[in-house]
């Protein structure tokens, strides 16, 4: 069926990128910590603090990409090939769905440092 594909792939990123956000706050993510709960507290929050940098950086250079990839798809009137429909829509919500994710880890940043060793809040 023509443009089928096309609807696919839209719709694929958008629901993908519109979960992970809710996926990540609400502890959806998979974890293997069977090594990581031998090691010190100290260890594990840094690591946890670490990963959560790392998760807010990438996913906001992934919102900063996209935005502008989205920029341009504006300007150029980027359509999809079988449907013509508008590429940059898309684009910007999954840039929207990125950043999203990108503040959730960055809050998860701050909320690990504003615990000490045991969980407890300083």
């Amino acid at each position: 069926m023509r443009g089928t594909l096309e609807i696919l792939d839209l719709m694929m990123a958008l629901f993908v990128f519109a979960g992970l956000a809710n996926n990540t706050a609400s502890g959806g993510d998979v974890l293997a910590d069977f090594l990581v709960d031998k090691w010190p507290p100290m260890v594990r929050k840094g690591l946890d603090c670490f990963a959560a940098a790392l998760g807010a950086a990438m996913y906001g250079l992934i919102a900063w990409g996209m935005y502008n990839q989205a920029i341009k798809a504006a300007k150029i009137g980027d359509m999809t090939p079988a449907l013509l429909l508008p590429v940059a829509p898309f684009q910007f919500a999954v840039a929207a769905g990125a950043l999203l994710l990108a503040s959730v880890y960055l809050t998860r940043m701050l909320a690990i440092n504003g615990t000490n060793t045991e969980g407890q809040t300083a």
